[in-house]
Parts: C-alpha cells; sequence; structure tokens
C-alpha cells in the first residue's frame, strides 16, 4: 500500500521528537507533554485510517477489474497500525536517550500507546457503529420489499376474488 500521509506525518513527529525541548514554548499546563504525546498519536492513527482509504478509494476500479474484494478497513490492518504507532513511538523514545537536548521517559512511551489505542479503539466502535446502520438499513430494505410484495399479492388476491364473483 501507499501511505504518503503517513510517511510525511511519520516524518514530522520525528523532527518534533528530535527538535531540543527548550525550542518549544513553556505552557502552565500539567502533564501538557503528556497530552501532546497523547494526540500525536491518537491522530497518527487518525492519519493511517485517512490514507488507507485514500488508497482504497483511488484503487477501488482497479480492484473491480482484477475482481479483488479488499476491504479498506480490517480488524487486522488496526492492529497492524497500532502495533506500527507503539513500536514507532518506542524507537523515538530510543532516538531521544542517545540525545543531549532530549530525554527518554518511560511516561511519554505510555501517553503514545494510550493515544494509539484510544485512535483505534474509536475507529473500531465508528466501524461497528457504521456496520450496525448498514444492517439496520439493509434489514430496513427488505422489511419494505416484503411489505410492497404482499400489498401487492393482497391487491391481486382481491382481484382475482372479483373476477370468481363475476
Amino acid at each position: 500500500m501507499n501511505y504518503k500521509l503517513t510517511f510525511i506525518y511519520c516524518i514530522i513527529v520525528l523532527v518534533l521528537s528530535v527538535l531540543p525541548s527548550n525550542s518549544f514554548p513553556k505552557v502552565d499546563v500539567s502533564y501538557a507533554d503528556k497530552i501532546v504525546h497523547f494526540l500525536m498519536y491518537f491522530f497518527m492513527i487518525g492519519v493511517m485510517v485517512a490514507d488507507s482509504f485514500l488508497f482504497y478509494s483511488k484503487s477501488a476500479k482497479f480492484l473491480q477489474k482484477t475482481a479483488h474484494s479488499e476491504k479498506p478497513m480490517t480488524n487486522k490492518k488496526l492492529l497492524y497500525f497500532f502495533f506500527f504507532a507503539v513500536i514507532f513511538g518506542v524507537v523515538i523514545e530510543i532516538i531521544q536517550f542517545f540525545l543531549p537536548t532530549r530525554s527518554a521517559e518511560w511516561g511519554d512511551l505510555l501517553s503514545n500507546s494510550i493515544g494509539a489505542f484510544v485512535g483505534i479503539s474509536v475507529i473500531f466502535f465508528v466501524k461497528k457503529l457504521i456496520n450496525f446502520a448498514q444492517k439496520f438499513r439493509q434489514k430496513a430494505k427488505a422489511e419494505d420489499s416484503d411489505a410492497i410484495k404482499s400489498l401487492f399479492f393482497l391487491r391481486l388476491g382481491t382481484a382475482k376474488q372479483k373476477n370468481k364473483i363475476c
């Protein structure tokens, strides 16, 4: 797959992670650093999912021509996204360990992982909600179709009865 947006996002996160910590403004919010880590990895999941859908929509015609039925978002793919984000966070913390202007922290790694987990959870919930809505719509269509058929045959039956009487 072609994950250009994910690649660009990861480069941005990497660059921000290796910049000296004094190059960022000081904020008087408790755990601001951890909140930023959480959000970066939460949005990383979102970017990966968006990238996956962009690739899928561009290749949908190709997939139809070659008779493949690839789904844009499977649970397996979500699991890969989660593990990629966690491993990426571990690699960045290892890099920061060796930088004199940065420090590696277990709390940062935990915030990264929680952000990725919450991102995956949100996507999973939305996916379940969409599947439920699609099944509900299909069931409603089937019931409407059955109702229309029964009305048609009911009318047809009354017409036959009228013909018998005459």
